[in-house]
Order: structure tokens, then sequence, then C-alpha cells
């Protein structure tokens, strides 16, 4: 029984961890969209600023 729930844990765990790092993953992918997104803003604010 306690081996079991062992195993039944793991695989809770498990999953929980391959949730974090796939909303992990799509954390830094924003992230990195929106700090493209302000640099061709802040390229667009200089260029129209001429």
């Amino acid at each position: 029984m306690q081996l079991r729930e062992f195993h039944a844990n793991h695989d809770i765990n498990k999953n929980n961890e391959q949730e974090m790092t796939e909303k992990t993953n799509v954390k830094l992918r924003m992230k990195s969209r929106m700090e493209n997104l302000l640099a061709k803003l802040k390229a667009y604010k200089n260029y129209s600023d001429v």
C-alpha cells in the first residue's frame, strides 16, 4: 500500500514539475516578445523624433 502511494505521489510530483516547466517556458517566451516589442517601440520613437 505504501509503495503504491509513493508511486502515485511521485507521478503527481512529476506532473507538477512538467507543468511548472511549461509555464516557465511560456513566461520566458512572453518576456522575450515584450522585450522585442519594447525595443521596436523605442526605435520607432527615436526615428519619429528626427
